[in-house]
């Protein structure tokens, strides 16, 4: 939270660790369906669906949700200079991302079982979420630059 986005009215950055931190504020999100699923009726996550992750309301009396933009001379990762990802106020299209199944692991339309590897894809960019394992310092440490980028390994 102390670390503002300066190309929005209202957001702040997102890193990652290597670190096992466990269930804590800041490493526990709610994720919801942005829409209606086409083929489901029930509340489960399935392979294809567009979501919102939303940050855990401990962190911020406002919802803040896990937001990316196209880059531009104004917003693009800090160091990476990568699609900038970041934690915004406002629930709009560039905050909704999809779930996408890695190879060999799941379909369309078949429900995500936990611990099961999957891409998040940005819905409005097409980009993955990502992490290039660059350090970020900040209050709680060395963490991790994440930001937006389709790379393939």
């Amino acid at each position: 939270m102390s670390d503002r986005v300066n190309s929005s009215d209202e957001a702040y950055m997102v890193t990652t660790t290597l670190q096992p931190v466990g269930a804590i504020a800041r490493s526990v999100y709610i994720i919801e369906r942005a829409k209606p699923s086409g083929f489901a009726t029930d509340k489960k996550v399935r392979y294809g669906d567009e979501i919102r992750i939303k940050s855990n309301s401990y962190i911020c009396a406002k919802d803040l949700f896990l937001y990316s933009q196209p880059i531009s001379p104004l917003a693009f990762a800090r160091f990476s200079r990568n699609q900038e990802v970041c934690l915004h106020t406002e629930a709009s299209f560039n905050t909704t991302w999809r779930i996408m199944p890695t190879p060999g692991n799941g379909y369309y339309n078949e429900e995500v079982i936990a611990g099961v590897p999957f891409f998040l894809e940005h819905c409005a960019t097409q980009q993955n979420l990502s992490n290039d394992k660059i350090t970020y310092r900040n209050d709680f440490g060395n963490e991790l630059e994440v930001s937006a980028k389709s790379a393939a390994t």
